[in-house]
């Protein structure tokens, strides 16, 4: 039986019980002599609940963000953190967005952020406020020409590894 210890989370727990189960049914649909692990091997969540931070701790946050240094290993996330963390709270991004934002899908002089394939694999559109467009702007002053509007000096995208780093050093 699999236990729970084996796995990190527990959706990595339901789903290699999700595989297992898919398995097992077809082994079942072509007549072998088989056991199909009901719901009960599947593990319950505990239900998150979201924090909301107050207006002091976004501040603080936002300061310091801006108060970034220099870091050899990300040598130019002093510019690119307090833009990427602000153009995710004000456009109400979800946290691997903004990460994969193709540099021609943001329309600097519209505001327009194009977003492929997010949740449930659908595009959508936000628009910027003139105040992020101006800071997106001094940025693109900054980073040009690149592939990814949010980039490593390699050309690549970052991974949603790198900004929770980011935030947690903040």
């Amino acid at each position: 039986m699999l236990k729970q210890k084996h796995f990190k989370t527990n959706t990595t727990h339901n789903y290699a019980i999700s595989q297992i189960r898919k398995f097992t049914k077809y082994q079942a649909a072509i007549g072998k002599d088989t056991f199909v692990p009901g719901e009960e091997y599947s593990v319950k969540g505990v239900h998150y609940t979201p924090y909301i931070f107050t207006d002091a701790e976004l501040q603080k946050l936002f300061e310091a963000f801006d108060t970034l240094h220099p870091h050899f290993k990300s040598p130019e996330r002093e510019f690119i953190v307090p833009v990427l963390f602000r153009m995710m709270y004000c456009c109400g991004m979800r946290p691997s967005e903004p990460l994969k934002l193709l540099f021609e899908d943001v329309n600097l002089q519209t505001g327009e952020i194009y977003i492929r394939q997010s949740k449930r694999k659908k595009d959508r559109r936000i628009l910027m406020s003139k105040d992020l467009i101006s800071l997106c702007c001094r940025y693109d002053s900054f980073k040009k020409p690149r592939t990814y509007f949010f980039e490593k000096s390699d050309g690549s995208s970052f991974p949603t590894y790198w900004m929770r780093n980011q935030f947690r050093i903040c």
